[in-house]
């Protein structure tokens, strides 16, 4: 017998207070997901399945249909939320199915539910931790900048034309952290991102791999990137943008970066576009520069298959793929885990939207939570301004923990 799916419609109020509070109901919060004012929060746990060894995309397609032949999609489409890992021969990947799911969007604010209707209440904010020490990964910074430089000789040997190496650092807290408060914050701190919170990973995502609606796909290519400190010197930031959109290097990166999404989609869609020249993208403290690609699903193209053709895009492993894999794993000396992985969330329609697990950490432990972030290494990359851009890209975590001043070098 299958399970009923309902459905009702709910005060629109209750989404700003999903924002500004830690939402209370009798189902905790099991994911959530914040875009320009639109979320989606998972309430309680349905079913959740552990995805481990290759083709993890496949094993999603096949626990996803399972449950859709046992529940009855006549009055709403069920929802479920993914992060799937960089390698995944060397970590998990995870699927959860919400007991319930709060939506707002376009289409107004509804919630819905399987077997259990949570009810909630307004409660206090509840207080981010700070930083109290930081510890560097498995490389401290002059070993991985050494790993940059070895990178770097690859490269000028035309062994490859690009590769990101990643770091990490780990940051230890003075209280437990709550996931859904953090990704509540970073939404609303950097709006334009793609903020999660999802099986122990939260983060603020600046890039867009896949959105897929009604067989129309599209993507956002992030690759070549700017320290913008400064919000008392506006001159100073835009002289960094000009420099960023004339660079030869970053030019050359983010072009690697955008044919390798281009060529991936072109082997799935009818057609694919992107336009000659990038524009910039503009956040807190950073501006990459962005090349926006669309494209039409190929008749049958499922939404499994147009994720393993993408992933690892160039902008998050390098290229050709590969080679940038290999060297990934000799020279980073990290178990990335999801990090640079797809996550984001999918529905009975076929709707689906994913980000690139970037600006995003892991929680460890109540109090510990390891940060990561990456660079493109290209024939002209300089090791001690690849160090420079990966501490400017954990700073959004760092700030909205705050007490880290003065802690990461």
């Amino acid at each position: 017998m299958s399970a009923g799916v309902n459905r009702t419609e709910v005060d629109p109020s209750i989404v700003p207070a999903v924002l500004q509070e830690r939402l209370r109901a009798d189902l905790p919060i099991s994911a959530i997901w914040l875009h320009h004012g639109e979320c989606i929060v998972g309430l309680g746990v349905h079913d959740q399945a552990h995805l481990h060894g290759p083709q993890p995309m496949a094993q999603a397609r096949q626990w996803w249909h399972q449950h859709l032949d046992h529940l009855d999609l006549n009055r709403v489409s069920p929802l479920a939320l993914a992060g799937f890992a960089f390698d995944s021969h060397h970590a998990s990947s995870t699927v959860l199915l919400p007991e319930a799911v709060l939506r707002h969007d376009s289409h107004g604010t509804h919630l819905s539910w399987i077997d259990q209707r949570p009810t909630w209440s307004s409660s206090t904010p509840t207080r981010l931790p700070e930083v109290t020490a930081v510890e560097q990964g498995p490389l401290d910074p002059a070993q991985w900048q050494h790993s940059v430089a070895q990178a770097v000789r690859l490269i000028r040997q035309r062994q490859l034309s690009k590769v990101v190496l990643a770091r990490s650092i780990l940051a230890h807290l003075d209280a437990d952290l709550d996931l859904p408060s953090l990704a509540i914050h970073l939404a609303a701190t950097y709006p334009q991102c793609f903020s999660f919170a999802l099986d122990g990973w939260v983060g603020a995502s600046p890039e867009l791999l896949l959105n897929l609606q009604d067989k129309t796909v599209s993507s956002m290519v992030l690759a070549g990137t700017v320290a913008t400190p400064d919000a008392n010197s506006p001159a100073s930031n835009e002289q960094a943008i000009a420099a960023l959109q004339t660079s030869v290097k970053d030019l050359h990166e983010h072009r690697l970066s955008v044919e390798s999404v281009t060529d991936a989609l072109a082997s799935c869609c009818s057609w694919v576009h992107a336009p000659a020249q990038p524009h910039v993208l503009r956040l807190a403290g950073v501006a990459h520069l962005a090349t926006g690609v669309t494209g039409r699903a190929n008749p049958g193209v499922s939404l499994w298959e147009l994720l393993a053709a993408l992933h690892p895009t160039a902008a998050i492993c390098g290229a050709p793929r590969q080679a940038a894999a290999e060297v990934i794993s000799r020279l980073e000396g990290l178990d990335r885990g999801r990090y640079t992985g797809p996550v984001g969330w999918f529905d009975a329609s076929g709707a689906a939207q994913f980000a690139i697990a970037l600006r995003c950490g892991h929680l460890e432990a109540s109090q510990r939570l390891r940060l990561f972030a990456g660079a493109g290494i290209v024939a002209d990359s300089d090791p001690a301004a690849e160090l420079a851009e990966t501490t400017s890209k954990v700073q959004p975590l760092l700030r909205a923990l705050g007490g880290s001043r003065g802690l990461l070098h």
